[in-house]
């Protein structure tokens, strides 16, 4: 796409194809320039910033990227990671994370249903956005970043661009001339933030704020505006979808094994998915039953765990938003869902490293 382009609202809504974004299953990844706004680290119970939403000048076709991940615990190790889950690529992708949780769920017995939570999955979203206004951390004003976000947030995107009510006026929030700001508004809710506030104002920003100023777009800032994109904009490819590395494949062998240890539903995914278990590094269901109970007796306890799982930087954000997560799936025996990509939306930076306080 021409990137004057960008600045023609009618050719730029006219390239994107509406009903395919709507609908489709994009691919997502890490990164390290992540928006995360955080009400502990910044010392307030109420977090407001105002976004602006920028098309990817690389690919303005794709204004998000989507993904389904997996944080898992390897019981034995205490080691968590996040892993991309093949069903990312559309429904019928073969997938170990989907066979085990699957397996786990619709199990008659209430503990395996318990632990199948451990292995479910979270839908991420990730777009461009410039920071206008963060009076938390005004640093981040003007920074063009990656604003990481889940289905409530996203369905907010959706509903802008094809209201599902004919009285609302529908708006492209992407188009860098014409789409409204947003107002990210976080609370906390109880041990978790909630952004049911966020919403898009009447606003519009037809420009960009560049070096504190407010640059409007004409004819003779067009060139300007252009500059600081290419110069300033995240590489969004870091967050496509990439197959697991053998050592992801390790890890989830590991975890799934702690996780499912005891039970005979272990060895059909082991048959299945020999590529996961090197003969020899994991024990057998029936070795290990008494650990199997442990495992058990440990997902009905309610007591913090005393000891910090091992993790990376980028690790410990992950978990962050994996326990957000789990506050909106089941908890009781009975699970009246079968999907499991239900997302209640980032979690504060500062949850994860608060837990053991």
């Amino acid at each position: 796409m021409d990137l004057n382009n960008l600045f023609n609202s009618d050719v730029f809504n006219e390239s994107l194809d509406i009903e395919k974004l709507l609908s489709s299953d994009s691919s997502g990844g890490k990164g390290n320039v992540i928006y995360r706004p955080s009400l502990g680290k910044s010392g307030v119970t109420a977090y407001q910033a105002t976004l602006k939403f920028l098309p990817d000048y690389k690919n303005p076709s794709r204004l998000w990227i989507t993904n389904y991940e997996v944080f898992l615990t390897n019981q034995d190790t205490n080691t968590m990671k996040s892993v991309h889950c093949p069903s990312t690529l559309g429904k019928g992708t073969p997938s170990i994370l989907q066979d085990a949780f699957f397996a786990f769920l619709n199990s008659d017995i209430a503990r395996e249903k318990k632990l199948s939570k451990k292995m479910s999955r979270s839908e991420r979203y990730y777009s461009l956005v410039q920071i206008i206004k963060d009076k938390q951390h005004p640093e981040l004003e003007g920074k063009i970043m990656i604003f990481q976000y889940g289905v409530k947030i996203a369905n907010k995107i959706k509903a802008i661009i094809k209201p599902d009510n004919e009285d609302l006026t529908a708006n492209q929030p992407f188009d860098i001339l014409k789409g409204r700001l947003f107002m990210l508004s976080m609370y906390q809710d109880g041990d978790f933030p909630n952004y049911d506030k966020s919403t898009f104002t009447e606003k519009t920003y037809p420009g960009l704020k560049i070096e504190g100023n407010d640059v409007k777009y004409n004819k003779e800032n067009q060139k300007l505006i252009t500059d600081f994109l290419v110069e300033n904009t995240p590489d969004m490819s870091a967050f496509e979808y990439k197959p697991m590395t053998e050592e992801d494949k390790k890890f989830v062998g590991g975890a799934i094994n702690s996780i499912m240890r005891g039970s005979d539903k272990l060895g059909p995914i082991k048959n299945k998915w020999p590529e996961f278990f090197a003969e020899g590094s994991f024990s057998s269901p029936d070795e290990d039953d008494d650990q199997y109970d442990d495992v058990l007796a440990s997902s009905k306890t309610t007591k913090k765990s005393t000891k910090k799982p091992v993790m990376t930087d980028d690790e410990e954000d992950e978990v962050e938003t994996f326990l957000k997560d789990q506050k909106s799936k089941p908890s009781k025996d009975e699970f009246t869902e079968v999907d499991d990509s239900e997302d209640d939306d980032i979690i504060d930076d500062d949850y994860f490293s608060n837990l053991d306080a």
